[in-house]
């Protein structure tokens, strides 16, 4: 099988909610559990770190691994979505699984996996479950798909839960109101496992505190108050290796994991300032916290003119992002490839009703290399709004 063959099985065949959202959410761990079987349990097999949350997992996930594997651990490292390459998903040491394994392993598992009718990220799991075993990590970073409580990861006993930050998202799923939310991301807690969690809300951190106390576990609570988005993820990644017992951490390992932790895993579209003069950056947070968020870090880079290309989601509600957009800055969309994808004409359309102005463009590269091309040295553009407009974008510029 070409690796080619493997990813049009995996992307065409399966329940994808890469392809098309939530119809292809499945939840529940009766699927996982038979495919983790066949497998002969690898998942039981390894030591694992669990991160959960709205916001931020990924880079907690991401920079824990990163410390870990600076230590000189042998980390795996689990994490969704991909932005270019599926590969991406799962990663030894920053190197991400090879095409071989990835078709070795569709093609072996094909027929016994296909009566479970498992979805492509219950696939995805249990092959990340198979390539760490297989080649003996010492620890798993894995972050949780969608919510925590029913999702697929969740059949591991980690040395350590990890919440991020709590805020509306997949509401279809998880409840509409952050308290419902909080209960499905506290579902990651296990039996006497301690866990850290970020500073959240007071009736919000009740739930997550009630759930520690019924499964007997430690909690710990980031204490501070940081105006800094990457900061509170990152000191929630320092509270979480502080407060497990399972891993020896020296303070060198800690700094240079922390400060490096993108380089080390390799990773792209957090945050990332790809030049200066005019400055750029890319970001695939794509609901109201993410934005708010990202609205008050780009005015501090506010000098002169300010460009946004944006894209979202056919199921994200945009409305709320769009009101906390400043209405002096510039706004620009185009049509993209995925299928998920808001159109161009409903984007601009919901950007007129707010009275802010929003340019089409006839595709992401004439968007980019046009605007680019313009922008005195002093402007910024910023990039983001979904994981497959960045996705798109690095798969056509780097």
């Amino acid at each position: 099988m070409m690796y080619s063959d493997a990813i049009d099985y995996l992307f065409n065949q399966l329940a994808n909610y890469h392809k098309s959202g939530g119809a292809a959410y499945k939840p529940g761990l009766d699927r996982v559990n038979i495919l983790l079987d066949l497998l002969g349990k690898p998942h039981q097999k390894f030591k694992s770190i669990h991160v959960a949350g709205t916001n931020g997992k990924g880079t907690v996930t991401n920079a824990i691994a990163a410390v870990l594997s600076t230590q000189g651990y042998k980390t795996g490292l689990f994490t969704s979505p991909h932005l270019v390459d599926f590969r991406e998903r799962i990663r030894i040491n920053g190197e991400c699984i090879p095409e071989d394994y990835v078709c070795t392993f569709v093609e072996e598992y094909k027929d016994k996996f296909e009566h479970v009718n498992a979805s492509f990220f219950e696939w995805t799991w249990c092959m990340a479950c198979a390539y760490f075993y297989e080649k003996g990590c010492d620890v798993v970073v894995a972050e949780v798909g969608v919510g925590g409580r029913l999702d697929a990861t969740n059949v591991i006993v980690p040395e350590i839960s990890v919440i991020t930050s709590i805020s509306y998202d997949h509401a279809a799923f998880l409840g509409d109101t952050l308290e419902q939310i909080a209960g499905e991301k506290a579902g990651i807690i296990k039996h006497r496992v301690p866990v850290a969690v970020t500073a959240l809300a007071p009736n919000v951190l009740e739930v997550v505190r009630a759930k520690a106390e019924e499964q007997e576990s430690n909690l710990y609570v980031l204490q501070g108050d940081y105006t800094d988005w990457e900061h509170e993820n990152i000191a929630l990644a320092r509270l979480a290796l502080k407060s497990q017992n399972s891993f020896e951490i020296g303070e060198n390992a800690l700094e240079i994991g922390l400060k490096n932790y993108k380089k080390i895993n390799n990773l792209r579209g957090r945050w990332d300032i790809l030049q200066t003069r005019p400055t750029v950056i890319v970001d695939t947070g794509h609901n109201i916290d993410a934005f708010h968020k990202n609205v008050m870090r780009l005015m501090g880079y506010e000098r002169r003119d300010m460009h946004l290309i944006l894209g979202f989601a056919k199921d994200k509600t945009i409305d709320d992002i769009i009101s906390i957009l400043p209405a002096r800055w510039h706004y620009h969309v185009c049509p993209l490839k995925n299928a998920r994808m808001m159109a161009p004409d409903q984007l601009k359309n919901a950007f007129e009703i707010k009275n802010i102005s929003c340019t089409i463009h006839e595709d992401l590269n004439t968007a980019y290399t046009s605007l680019l091309a313009q922008l005195h040295e002093e402007d910024v553009m910023f990039i983001g709004g979904s994981n497959f407009l960045v996705g798109e974008f690095f798969e056509k510029y780097f």
